[in-house]
């Protein structure tokens, strides 16, 4: 619990600072300094957290095996915080499991995937099917969400 209330203290002012910058001028200045952040930085913070919610409590899982630097600047690694955050919360809000799985895939020396995936319901799975058919690729086209 005090793990995850650090990381989200300190995240957050982060990210608070990176879309308000006059809100403490001299640490945006700072956050604004090169300096490399490693993968692990934004992996290992979410590797076994518990989310509690009203009606469940899922643990989130996060796997990524290579070493690499991701953003050189506090201010790029707010921006993908605020990704992790969102599609974290957002796979643990309509998982239907007691797992979520963030992992890091590296495809090559320059470009990485990162993947969130949470179990689906089976109202989920009905929508899917009868929105896409077999064809969830389109999922990847944008414009859908539920």
């Amino acid at each position: 619990m005090v793990r995850k209330a650090v990381f989200l203290a300190r995240d957050h002012a982060k990210m608070m600072r990176s879309i308000l910058p006059d809100l403490d001028e001299a640490i945006h200045a700072a956050d604004e300094r090169v300096k490399r952040h490693s993968i692990h930085e934004f992996v290992d913070k979410w590797h076994e957290i518990t989310v509690e919610m009203v009606s469940k409590r899922i643990r989130v899982v996060a796997l990524c095996d290579f070493e690499c630097y991701i953003t050189s600047r506090c201010l790029e690694s707010s921006a993908v915080d605020r990704i992790l955050y969102n599609y974290i919360n957002n796979a643990v809000r309509f998982s239907d499991g007691e797992i979520v799985r963030l992992t890091v895939i590296r495809l090559n020396s320059v470009l990485t995937r990162w993947v969130v995936e949470n179990q689906l319901t089976n109202r989920q799975k009905v929508w899917l099917h009868k929105t896409l058919g077999d064809e969830l690729a389109g999922l990847f086209q944008g414009g859908y969400t539920q």
